[in-house]
């Protein structure tokens, strides 16, 4: 049985010995890439929240931690580690500073109840993989808000499993992953999002259905489709979708997608009626 699946016999640092039935949340680090010295790694808190987790930091060293603060572990050989933690950890937030170059992947989302996910990868540029399959605990979240933004490198990410139903902002969520070729977003629930501006503006490779969207509370999508590769059939799924929640007063960018002739067409000219503002590449 792997390791963070049994009770650790390591001795923590002031704390309790973690519980067998807790699945950590696992991310692969590199301590040589970019941001701190080439032997540490700066794991970044979020002040706003409180703290009490354990940590095992992949060498072999682990800690309680109960702060709020940034905290530093050095290694005493640089290169890449897996680091689990478990407990109340309720947000990690890069937000394009400090080590954010050194995170390659997302293992597993583990048993953590997270509070929110806003600026959480944002600027992690060597973030190649979110291989996770399990299922993110997103209960207490209302907020998605450049969760991986500029993750230039990100190729994947598994979110067809995830619970979106408390969730009121996807703003800027996949902005600049220009390397992502597709998500399943046909399951989420989307009925409290009131705003999905940038979401995937500058995925430049990314083509997908946005049709199941419940845009019933929706005021905000300017740029959402920027510079991306949302095509014409995917935009007219869209139009008729959408067109059907008589939502009023919204900007919406589909990039350069076209719309077709009658109902989409049709759909399209209605919204326009009830003051969105759409920018698209016109008829097709």
């Amino acid at each position: 049985m792997p390791i963070q699946y049994r009770i650790e016999r390591l001795q923590l640092r002031g704390a309790r010995k973690i519980v067998a039935a807790s699945r950590p949340f696992t991310i692969r680090i590199d301590t040589t890439k970019a941001g701190s010295a080439s032997d540490q790694f700066v794991l970044p808190l979020n002040s706003s929240y409180s703290y009490d987790f354990d940590i095992n930091w992949g060498d072999g060293a682990a800690e309680r931690v109960t702060t709020n603060v940034n905290k530093t572990h050095v290694y005493d050989t640089p290169g890449v580690y897996d680091i689990r933690i478990y407990r109340e950890f309720p947000s990690i937030q890069f937000g394009n500073q400090g080590d954010k170059a050194k995170i390659i992947e997302i293992l597993q989302w583990g048993s953590i109840e997270w509070s929110t996910m806003e600026f959480a990868f944002y600027g992690c540029s060597n973030l190649t993989n979110v291989s996770a399959t399990d299922t993110i605990d997103l209960r207490n979240v209302k907020e998605l808000t450049y969760l991986f933004t500029s993750c230039s490198e990100l190729t994947g990410v598994d979110v067809s499993n995830w619970n979106t139903e408390n969730i009121e902002s996807i703003n800027a969520m996949f902005y600049g992953c220009s390397k992502l070729t597709g998500i399943d977003v046909s399951n989420w629930n989307t009925a409290n999002i009131k705003f999905m501006e940038l979401v995937f503006y500058n995925c430049t490779l990314l083509n997908t259905d946005i049709s199941s969207f419940n845009i019933s509370s929706l005021t905000n999508a300017n740029n959402m489709m920027r510079n991306s590769a949302f095509g014409n059939s995917n935009y007219d799924l869209m139009l008729t979708a959408w067109n059907a929640f008589g939502t009023n007063n919204v900007k919406f960018h589909a990039g350069t997608a076209k719309y077709s002739a009658g109902g989409p067409a049709a759909a399209r000219a209605s919204m326009v009626s009830r003051g969105w503002t759409i920018t698209d590449g016109g008829p097709a």
